[in-house]
């Protein structure tokens, strides 16, 4: 029977949206050469500040510690953004992959919600990450599905480059990180050649593009579950019930949402389900474990039963954008689980609760986004779609009486 496992993730909330012909009409003068524009700084900080006057119309926000984003493998995509508020608050992310063809990969914009990289940071314990998430001193990598790391200059003082990594759950050493660039070159070949564009990296490792991309986005559509509690983030489960498993927790935040906790208790709830769902710890570990794909959503009709509600689910292997968006716009919890298959054909998964969505358009193409709850923070997170299909996907989507 195959299993899934995962490491953790992060999310965001968007209201409304506008486009901003003004920002765009600013694009005018940028470092090129032979009619190929290199990405600066100024470029990063349009775009973003751009996608969030077309997202949130009217919020003043300002951008820093823009820092690089690579693929697992090394190879450069593009580039991460914390978005603050004109008095310094934290105000989210957006990364930017300029070999996608929406360039916007995923991002937050919600009021305390600190940056992908700063939340890693944070949660791995690093000393003093605040200063050190910059340019010259960070990245961030892809890795597992909807998944992250961050590398951090070892030491500041010191004049050499020695590269710590880190992983939500704490520091991962360089042969481990190794071990797993190797493994996931699979999907690394996938994304290599699912969305090709003009856009690539000179020697100087800059990244190059022939055109700067339009700003101005407009809303087609947007829904989000009603009412829908803070997400329970991993942090907090893990000090509550000293265990974690991706799968348990989205439907834990579904029974959260829905109100169906077993004697009013997290902690019931959460044991209930991770043995309903046939849960196991993973090798070696007495804190992470691992969950079948199909027992995802048998779990959460054993949890309906013992509160006096009836549940029922239907489970797709090949679930669209549409999948998630009818459901939503049913009023119907989901959960997505996105598993990658590896070097040697083992699997590694993360599965999310899907709470919401975003449909917009630039005037001559589409673009979709889920929004999700997991457990790396409190916030909800919107996805590029187009992401999902680096990766094999299942959909558990729910109706709850």
């Amino acid at each position: 029977m195959k299993k899934i496992f995962c490491l953790g993730l992060l999310i965001l909330f968007v209201i409304s949206l506008a486009t901003p012909a003004a920002m765009a009409n600013n694009l005018s003068t940028f470092e090129s050469f032979d009619n190929e524009i290199v990405v600066t700084d100024e470029i990063i900080t349009k775009i973003s500040l751009g996608w969030a006057a077309s997202t949130n119309p009217g919020l003043e926000l300002h951008i820093d510690n823009i820092i690089p984003f690579h693929e697992v493998d090394g190879s450069k995509r593009g580039y991460v953004a914390s978005y603050y508020s004109m008095r310094g608050e934290p105000f989210g992310y957006i990364i930017l992959d300029f070999f996608s063809e929406n360039i916007i990969e995923e991002y937050v914009i919600e009021k305390g919600a600190l940056g992908i990289a700063e939340t890693i940071a944070q949660n791995a314990q690093v000393d003093d990450y605040s200063k050190k998430i910059n340019k010259n001193d960070a990245a961030l990598y892809r890795t597992l599905p909807f998944q992250y790391v961050v590398s951090i200059k070892d030491d500041m003082e010191k004049n050499h480059d020695t590269r710590a990594i880190y992983g939500f759950d704490g520091e991962i050493s360089q042969k481990e990180f190794s071990t797993l660039a190797e493994a996931l070159e699979p999907r690394i070949t996938r994304a290599s050649t699912s969305t090709p564009t003009t856009a690539k990296v000179n020697h100087w490792g800059d990244v190059i593009i022939d055109s700067v991309p339009s700003i101005g986005y407009t809303l087609v559509q947007l829904a989000v579950l009603t009412p829908m509690s803070t997400p329970i983030t991993e942090m907090s489960t893990i000090s509550t019930v000293g265990r974690y498993a991706c799968a348990v927790q989205a439907l834990t935040n579904i029974a959260n949402s829905k109100s169906m906790y077993s004697n009013n208790s997290f902690s019931d709830t959460y044991y209930l389900l991770w043995n309903a769902s046939s849960t196991t710890f993973l090798p070696g570990q007495t804190v992470y474990g691992s969950t079948p794909r199909n027992r995802i959503g048998a779990a959460l009709v054993t949890l309906g039963t013992s509160v006096g509600r009836t549940v029922t689910y239907s489970t797709s292997t090949s679930p669209t954008f549409n999948t998630f968006s009818s459901a939503v716009s049913a009023s119907k919890p989901s959960v997505l689980t996105g598993t990658v298959t590896l070097q040697d054909n083992t699997l590694s998964a993360h599965t999310v609760f899907v709470t919401g969505f975003v449909v917009l358009s630039n005037g001559s193409a589409t673009f979709n986004f889920i929004r999700i709850a997991d457990g790396w923070g409190n916030n909800h997170r919107y996805i590029n779609w187009a992401n999902a299909d680096l990766y094999e996907r299942q959909s558990d989507i729910f109706t709850i009486g």
